[in-house]
């Protein structure tokens, strides 16, 4: 049998932080929320996730999002540093007033997740097509 220690879980779990939802927005009409969520218990890369009626709903997983795999710029890091941010992926998200469109940062690039104009992927939902934006350095 396989028995972990306690300080051992305690490091590999980042103190049972990892897997606990953190950081909602509730959509307007209240039928639903976005959050950021690890994959499971031991894994770092946050993820943006949706609760609604339906269910939960991964909306972003970094890892799948092309070009995404680039190294994180060191004013992010020092960033992270100070806010205590130990996971990685998507951190910290933010919306429009009317949370259709998201924009988060990621390894140096600005993503955009926002409504689908193409209504063969509006199957998705409103939240179909996430894209990278371009900018000028860093972000």
């Amino acid at each position: 049998m396989d028995t972990i220690t306690f300080p051992r879980q305690l490091a590999r779990t980042q103190r049972f932080s990892l897997g606990v939802p953190r950081a909602f927005t509730l959509l307007p009409d209240g039928a639903g929320a976005l959050f950021l969520r690890t994959r499971g218990p031991e894994d770092r890369m946050s993820c943006l996730w949706l609760r609604d009626a339906a269910g939960e709903r991964l909306l972003v997983d970094p890892a799948a999002l092309p070009g995404a795999a680039a190294e994180v710029p060191a004013a992010e890091l020092v960033r992270r540093e100070r806010a205590r941010e130990r996971s990685v992926g998507i951190v910290a998200y933010s919306t429009d007033a009317a949370v259709r469109t998201v924009a988060f940062a990621l390894d140096g690039a600005l993503w955009v997740l926002g409504p689908d104009r193409d209504p063969a992927a509006a199957a998705g939902g409103p939240w179909a097509a996430s894209r990278r934006l371009a900018t000028a350095g860093p972000v």
